[in-house]
Formats: C-alpha cells, sequence, structure tokens
C-alpha cells in the first residue's frame, strides 16, 4: 500500500479547473473542440489562472480582483476550436461593449466565442466580500475561521447545538442569553464588518 496514485488528488484537481478556473469539457465537444469557460470568482483568493492542455490544444482562464470590485477575466480558444463563455458577477451593461471581440455573440448571458485570446474588465454587479452583522446565520458566521475564533471568546461555539445554526446571532442571543441590547449589537456590527 505503498501507491500515491489515488483518484481523491485528481478529484482536487479537477475541481480547481472546472470550478476556480472555469475551463469545463462540454458533451458537444469531445476532444476539447468546444469548452465551456465559467470561473467562480472569490474575493478570499483574490486571483486564479489555469492552463487546460486538451487534444484541440489549450484553453486558457484567468481572473484577478482589483479595487474590490473590479473583475479581470482573460480567455484563450485554441485554433479550432469554440468555447462558451459566462462572466461571473457581470452587469447586463458589460455585454453592449461592442467594441470587445467577446461579445461579438451573445445568447442569454454566454458568449459564444472562437478561437483567440479575449479579456474583459468591469465592476461587479453585486458585492464580492460577504458582509456580515448580527443578523447573519450562525451558519454563515462559524463557517468563517476568523469570525468562529472572534466569537469563541464570547461563547462555546462548540457546544452550539446543530438546530440553532439556522438563527442569526440576535435571534441565539434571544433564545440562550437573554437578547442583545441595541448598544451590544451595534458594536458587534462593528466588529463584525471588519471580516
Amino acid at each position: 500500500m505503498n501507491s500515491l496514485n489515488h483518484y481523491s488528488y485528481g478529484a482536487v484537481l479537477e475541481w480547481i479547473f472546472r470550478h476556480v478556473a472555469g475551463i469545463d469539457v462540454t458533451e458537444q465537444g469531445p476532444g476539447g473542440k468546444m469548452m465551456r469557460i465559467s470561473p467562480k470568482v472569490d474575493h478570499k483568493l483574490g486571483s486564479a489562472s489555469a492552463v487546460y492542455d486538451s487534444a484541440s490544444g489549450c484553453y486558457r482562464c484567468g481572473w484577478q480582483i482589483e479595487n474590490g470590485d473590479q473583475i479581470t477575466v482573460t480567455v484563450t480558444v485554441p485554433f479550432g476550436a469554440k468555447a462558451q463563455v459566462i462572466l461571473p458577477y457581470a452587469p447586463d451593461s458589460v455585454y453592449h461593449d461592442t467594441d470587445n471581440p467577446l461579445f461579438e455573440t451573445v445568447e442569454n448571458g454566454i458568449c459564444c466565442v472562437k478561437a483567440g485570446q479575449y479579456t474583459v474588465t468591469y465592476k461587479a454587479a453585486s458585492p464580492l466580500k460577504k458582509s456580515y452583522s448580527v443578523d447573519s446565520t450562525l451558519e454563515d458566521l462559524l463557517c468563517e475561521p476568523a469570525i468562529r475564533a472572534f466569537l469563541s471568546n464570547m461563547m462555546e461555539v462548540d457546544m452550539i447545538p446543530d438546530l440553532a445554526y439556522g438563527l442569526t446571532l440576535r435571534q441565539a442571543a434571544e433564545a440562550f442569553a437573554g437578547g442583545v441590547s441595541a448598544e451590544q449589537a451595534q458594536r458587534l456590527n462593528v466588529l463584525l464588518e471588519e471580516f
């Protein structure tokens, strides 16, 4: 049992290509003739890029977040191939940029492109960073390691019953600790906004 050739390692790599970088093989394009490119932007990563070497050539996709809400996406489609590009957090107005070849053929928010290199920069249509407050659910708060550590200074977070995870912090305080004053809620909101 000394083998290091386990599928679990390949599954992680597939997830990175398919979800983080967004390069996904479609059934319509065996051998990489047609790809779906739909990167999942995450403010915690800040940027990501990948190169997928298919039988049809190298597909590239990269994204970067600048200034908190500015997204730049770059895509390369190899010669003789096609791709469907779905831009994350893109406002409708970005698709009206007729000077950008990425938007030559757009159907229902999907850019249908041929071989070439494409780049677009736009402001995200919705906030990329999640904001937290006393009205956030315990599940959302406790899934964030820094907030979990912060809250563990005030309560036994490991002792919270699973049923309470759907409650907001305010509701949990009312149910288990007699409530939160307006002043306490305001101070907690200020502290939680930093995460």
